[in-house]
């Protein structure tokens, strides 16, 4: 395999990311090499020319497993596309379709390669600007979901689903031989049509993954959800949009939690709650068996509520990974937080999204990260620290013994931050994987990176920003990439350079 495998198309698997199979975004890439564009919207027509060389692409991919469409197509591309797939991707396991307007053509095409690629596990549609789905090509995409022999997960965003569509739907996810994982947005969905998707969800008794975002909760809807989580006895995976949920919700969801026999991961975003709320969703954390990962999107969150929430961390017996979108923590909220990352026995990865960090916070939370006894992923998107903030991070990278996969997405870079990063990075004993996307670099950024990069003992993956880097910057990079020891993997966002650069690597 390249060292550069991943570069530009593919993302290289990192530490805390689901696994996904080896994939072809034939948008991505056609666009990038033809175009030389960006990003299209996906309402863009592309010519027949354009067709015929994305389907070249796809007839001549060895073993493609994963195909990822984002265009709009004319009904007659669709068609062609459709045969390319069945034809020349019988390796095929995960297809998704992303539209504004979807047309019927498209519907048809995932159908056929539901029914006629075998190997298949994966779907995903998603609309943007409503369906255009009509009730006849629902019902053909339901037939062909029903006898899908190895599908095993389903993903329908954005528009797919009104009552009307909810129950041929379900009848074909009750009976689909090898479902496992369902996820739906359910804002179309009103009494009736939710009523019927929590009995399916209750009867799929091999369910193992479970999200649904945009619901609209009441009591009896809660209710009925909570059973048929707590009575799922494969459940692992459960992720809710919990916007409006009242405490006597929380406690209807508090109790199916801690008492789901296999769930391992739980995810609820848009969360209000009160002190009671808190109370109750920190007690299920706590107690919650086979609990190993939780993120939460709070906002509103008080010292007492973070207090309960830390406790809970703290004390949870299996717990391994925690992931936090909570804006505005104050200094007492965070020493809270700090104090249940060091002494979580178990906790294994960290994700705290959007924190503007005082320095006496970040000193704090460095503690954490160097003394965390399991600790082997930090993730801080979007972190706002000063220059002193930085230089306390840089250290904890550093010390952390086990550490082994950093991601700072969205961090402002200047020529002082990179150097003490560097730094930390180059004698960090244990780091694989390194994430600095959406992060600006300067000339004497790249230096000081290619550096890093080149010395790094254990270093295997790396993804950068490289808005804006070329020529002797770009040079160096493709240099230290050549020479790194371990390196595996790399992404390269925001790349306009010439890529015939990295041939051969």
């Amino acid at each position: 395999m390249s060292k550069l495998d991943t570069l530009f198309n593919r993302k290289p698997a990192l530490p805390g990311d689901h696994p996904t199979a080896p994939a072809v975004d034939c948008v991505a890439k056609f666009w990038a090499d033809n175009i030389q564009a960006g990003k299209p919207s996906a309402s863009k027509r592309i010519t027949d020319k354009e067709v015929a060389l994305l389907i070249e692409s796809i007839r001549h991919a060895r073993a493609l497993q994963s195909i990822i469409l984002r265009l709009g197509l004319t009904d007659d591309s669709l068609q062609i596309l459709s045969e390319a797939i069945i034809r020349h991707s019988s390796a095929l396991q995960s297809i998704s379709l992303e539209f504004e307007n979807l047309p019927e053509a498209g519907v048809k095409l995932l159908s056929d390669v539901i029914r006629h690629v075998p190997a298949l596990q994966s779907i995903s549609l998603r609309c943007f600007r409503g369906c255009g789905l009509t009730d006849d090509s629902l019902q053909i995409l339901s037939e062909a979901i029903r006898h899908a022999p190895a599908l095993q997960s389903i993903s329908l965003e954005d528009g797919v689903l009104n009552d009307d569509r909810m129950m041929p739907l379900s009848e074909a996810i009750r009976h689909a031989p090898a479902l496992q994982s369902i996820s739906f947005w359910c804002g179309g969905l009103t009494g009736d049509g939710m009523k019927l998707l929590i009995e399916t969800i209750r009867d799929m008794q091999a369910l193992t993954s479970i999200s649904l975002d945009g619901l609209r909760f009441s009591e009896d809807r809660m209710k009925l959800l909570s059973e048929a989580i707590r009575h799922a006895p494969a459940l692992q995976s459960l992720s809710l949009e919990c916007g409006g949920l009242s405490d006597d919700g929380m406690k209807l969801l508090s109790k199916a939690i801690r008492h789901a026999p296999a769930l391992q991961s739980i995810s609820l975003d848009r969360l209000q709650l009160t002190d009671d709320g808190m109370k109750l969703l920190s007690e299920a954390i706590r107690h919650a068996p086979a609990l190993q990962c939780i993120s939460l999107c709070c906002y509103g969150l008080s010292k007492d509520r973070m207090k309960l929430l830390s406790e809970a961390i703290r004390h949870a017996p299996a717990l391994q990974s925690v992931s936090l979108d909570c804006p505005g923590l104050s200094d007492d909220r965070m020493k809270l937080l700090s104090e249940a990352i060091r002494h979580a026995p178990a906790l294994q990865s960290i994700s705290l999204d959007g924190l503007r960090l005082t320095d006496d916070n970040m000193k704090l939370l460095s503690e954490a990260i160097r003394h965390a006894p399991a600790l082997t992923s930090i993730r801080l998107d979007r972190l706002q620290l000063t220059d002193d903030g930085m230089k306390l991070l840089s250290e904890a990278i550093r010390h952390a013994p086990a550490l082994t996969s950093i991601r700072l997405d969205r961090l402002r870079l200047s020529k002082d931050r990179v150097k003490l990063l560097s730094e930390a990075i180059r004698h960090a004993p244990a780091l694989q994987s390194l994430s600095l996307e959406d992060g600006e670099l300067t000339y004497d950024g790249v230096k000081l990176l290619s550096e890093a990069i080149r010395h790094a003992p254990a270093l295997q993956c790396i993804s950068l920003c490289c808005y804006g880097v070329k020529g002797k910057e770009m040079e160096l990079l493709r240099e230290a990439i050549q020479q790194a020891p371990a390196l595996q993997g790399v992404k390269l966002t925001n790349f306009t350079g010439d890529r015939s650069l990295f041939d051969g690597l």
